[in-house]
């Protein structure tokens, strides 16, 4: 009966004390995450003093030599693409720039602005070298630090920060221009200049061809296809000064490969006055 109730006693110690550590561990462990919250939370100017942080600032002449860019010449170089809004003209234009003074894009805009962070970020640097503050201090609380001399600087020297970011507005617009003209001279149709779009993957225009017929009425289409064709049936409708269809006529003509210019060569006898024509059927079989 002794050993029963010793054990049991013993038993009940034991569980007691279990308890107690966990209640201790989950102590710590609150103490821990609201540590580490205020460490996350505490801002540069609270965890090195003023002293230090202005033994690694910048001076305002060098913010301004850090914030020095080419804005102008690029604003100068994207005005070329004012007013441009057809494809192919901006493919000739985006083409004659970038070969006479080269590209400017997003990446181009970012790597200044890193270059100057970078550059002003060397005296936070310093300041962290004097000190083993931030040696324990989390990622997130270090990133933190980081904005906060950003900050720092603007405000130390708002004039000088102030042309880093005129700066950047600039180039930022600039590459916006060069990105809206990459865009547009993509949009190239696949025929030659003068061509419209008949149909899908067909393309044509009417060209003054000398008329080989006397006393008719004659329309000369040239036309270019993005696959081959083993024949070709054109049709066309006739049209007097009023709108009116008033007749048609065809044509057709043999193999023409991919890409290779064909032309069909309609004509009418009779009439009078006017006479317009619209392409009605083409059939590239």
């Amino acid at each position: 009966m002794l050993g029963g109730i010793s054990a049991t006693a013993l038993h009940y110690v034991e569980e007691q004390r279990s308890e107690q550590l966990a209640q201790e561990a989950e102590a710590a462990a609150v103490e821990a995450a609201v540590e580490k919250h205020r460490l996350e939370s505490e801002s540069l100017t609270v965890a090195f003093s003023q002293t230090e942080l202005s033994g690694g600032l910048p001076s305002c002449k060098d913010v301004r030599a850090y914030a020095a860019g080419s804005e102008g010449s690029w604003e100068n170089i994207a005005s070329e693409f004012d007013g441009v809004s057809d494809p192919r003209e901006a493919s000739k234009v985006l083409k004659a720039v970038k070969s006479k003074s080269g590209t400017l894009d997003e990446a181009d805009v970012d790597g200044y602005a890193e270059t100057f962070e970078t550059q002003v970020l060397v005296g936070l640097e310093s300041v962290f070298s004097k000190s083993i503050r931030d040696d324990f201090a989390p990622r997130v609380q270090l990133n933190s630090w980081v904005e906060d001399w950003l900050v720092l600087v603007s405000e130390t020297c708002p004039t000088e920060h102030g042309v880093f970011e005129a700066t950047l507005r600039s180039l930022s617009a600039s590459a916006a221009k060069f990105s809206r003209m990459e865009t547009l001279a993509g949009q190239v149709p696949w025929y030659p200049e003068g061509y419209s779009e008949l149909r899908a993957g067909v393309a044509f225009k009417w060209v003054d061809a000398a008329r080989d017929c006397r006393s008719c009425y004659q329309w000369t289409m040239d036309f270019i296809s993005q696959s081959s064709c083993s024949s070709v049936y054109g049709k066309i409708d006739v049209l007097d000064s009023s709108g009116r269809v008033i007749s048609w006529t065809n044509e057709t003509l043999g193999s023409v490969r991919a890409g290779e210019v064909g032309r069909l060569t309609f004509q009418k006898y009779g009439g009078s006055g006017t006479l317009t024509a619209r392409v009605s059927e083409f059939n590239c079989r």
